[in-house]
């Protein structure tokens, strides 16, 4: 990526130094995934002034996955599969300001056509469900009444089109909403 990037008129390329020295308006930190997440993270418990933006190069491209990066404030995500102009398409945006999501990626944010997002709330339902707790557990767990566990199970039922609480886990897992292993 640094070969490819370094080519670029207009790039100044820097890697495995800290940013703290070069960051300004345009600088662009790219990273994978997990270091992305852990970055993203630490921001936000920290609360420091980063005027870099993130961009997540990646093979990770689950809908959970996508999601949770939008959501933690990622600027930019690309799979690792990408062309290399996708790379610097990416790089420029965000360095320009903008925000850039891979097509691939783009389409679990967007959604397709009549999809409903699930709620943060339905998600972590969801995610009760296939560890296989009962209403009653999942109410304990997310200090929530019985009767809201029904309401957003019912929710979850409706937007997956699902017939069951299993059918459910089993789209989800099939469209990528919870991770396959380590719920």
């Amino acid at each position: 990526m640094a070969q490819i990037l370094s080519a670029e008129p207009g790039l100044d390329v820097i890697e495995g130094e800290s940013l703290e020295d070069h960051a300004d308006d345009h600088s662009v930190v790219i990273t994978d995934y997990s270091a992305g997440m852990h970055m993203l993270t630490q921001r936000a418990t920290n609360q420091p002034i980063h005027r870099d933006r993130v961009l997540i190069v990646t093979n990770k491209n689950k809908e959970w996955e996508v999601r949770h990066a939008v959501e933690s404030g990622v600027h930019g995500y690309v799979l690792q599969s990408c062309a290399p102009n996708e790379l610097i398409l990416g790089v420029r945006l965000l360095g320009n300001g903008a925000g850039y999501l891979s097509p691939a990626a783009a389409r679990w944010v967007v959604g397709s056509p009549g999809r409903i997002a699930l709620t943060r709330r339905e998600n972590d339902v969801l995610r009760l469900i296939a560890l296989g707790n009962s209403d009653k557990r999942i109410a304990s767990e997310l200090g929530i009444g019985v009767v809201t566990v029904k309401t957003h199970v019912g929710h979850l039922l409706q937007k997956l089109d699902a017939t069951a609480r299993t059918h459910a886990v089993v789209i989800a897992l099939h469209r990528g909403l919870l991770p396959e292993s380590g719920m």
